[in-house]
């Protein structure tokens, strides 16, 4: 697995690299458009602002511009040679800045719904002094002007209604998985169930952010041969399983040191993985416990549900969960070729994060 990683990081880099040139034209480019409509260059300042704050300097350790680079990797993987210039290349590229711009209009607009106050360890946008609610219409500013960025580029290609189509999905299905999200709220936490919490992680996860934009770049690259597609959404759901399960997990037993959100999930009252666990082999007891505690902010609140989540061994069942799934992700005759190198780099990524 380290192997794979290592040969895959120079290349990752230097796509990093591309995107964020890339990135910096958009950027140019939308200056000037506002400033057709705007002459007075505040509108053309506060773009700039919005994409620099919200795409380019929103990034961990690691990196956060997956999804961007998940769609320049697999046009590189499956466009045939005629199709590898330098043009087609930086408009994979101008499609992966598309997604991240869209991906940080669901950020704003989550962090609002979720009276965050941090992500990435930096101030939300709407929480920044002179933003505030006006935050919501930055987001309608973000979201037209990456449909500003496919028309000027890809309008002249036989695929581009499919990509708009695409990127419309990713936006109905992600309010979906949105919706979702914020019933499990009001509903009581005790009726969690393992069904529910993989319908939400599609909807909200794997779906807008690993299949959907999979799914442009092959559209892009020309892909036509349904079995790809089919082998891509399988392999989505698998991995992306395990990306939030992981997620889940680093909420409850990450180092606080290094995600300053830690137990949020349970102050929020989500429906994770471990508390679906929990419920599935607590007794009534503890059940009760449970509904007396979750989704509430008192710190010792969220200690008690920690403590029902020990007297189960809930930390001991995630870690052979983990193993089990990884396990059968590379077992699985299907997911192999040239799309599991970028599903398999990706992983590898996501793990480093947690075990940093």
């Amino acid at each position: 697995m380290p192997g794979v990683y290592e040969s895959q990081e120079k290349e990752m880099q230097k796509k990093e690299e591309q995107f964020l040139i890339h990135f910096q034209d958009i950027v140019e480019e939308l200056k000037e458009a506002v400033n057709f409509h705007d002459t007075s260059g505040l509108a053309s300042k506060h773009i700039e602002r919005i994409l620099k704050y919200n795409v380019a300097d929103l990034a961990d350790p690691n990196g956060i511009i997956c999804g961007g680079l998940i769609i320049m990797s697999t046009f590189e993987l499956y466009a045939p040679t005629d199709m590898q210039t330098e043009e087609n290349i930086k408009l994979a590229s101008y499609l992966g800045c598309c997604f991240e711009m869209l991906r940080a209009v669901a950020y704003i607009v989550d962090d609002i719904i979720d009276s965050s106050v941090t992500r990435q360890n930096k101030t939300c946008w709407y929480k920044l002094e002179d933003i505030d609610l006006s935050a919501i219409n930055d987001a309608f500013m973000l979201e037209s002007s990456m449909y500003f960025i496919l028309k000027k580029h890809f309008s002249h290609l036989d695929c581009y209604v499919k990509i708009v189509q695409l990127y419309r999905e990713i936006v109905f299905v992600g309010s979906i998985g949105e919706h979702l999200d914020i019933q499990t709220q009001y509903q009581d936490f005790t009726t969690f169930t393992m069904d529910q919490y993989k319908k939400l992680v599609q909807n909200k996860t794997i779906y807008p952010g690993g299949y959907i934009p999979m799914t442009i770049a092959l559209h892009f690259a020309g892909v036509t041969d349904p079995d790809i597609f089919q082998k891509t959404k399988s392999m989505c759901l698998a991995y992306g399983e395990l990306y939030q399960f992981q997620n889940d997990f680093n909420d409850c037993y990450g180092d606080p040191e290094v995600n300053d959100n830690i137990g949020k999930y349970i102050e929020e009252g989500k429906c994770t993985w471990l508390a679906v666990k929990f419920l599935e082999i607590a007794t009534p007891a503890q059940k009760e416990i449970f509904k007396e505690n979750y989704g509430k902010t008192d710190p010792c609140c969220v200690k008690k549900i920690k403590q029902l989540y020990d007297e189960l061994s809930i930390r001991d069942i995630c870690i052979k969960h983990e193993t089990d799934s990884i396990d059968m992700i590379r077992k699985n005759p299907d997911f192999f070729g040239k799309i599991a190198n970028v599903f398999e780099y990706f992983f590898v990524k996501q793990s480093q994060r947690y075990n940093n």
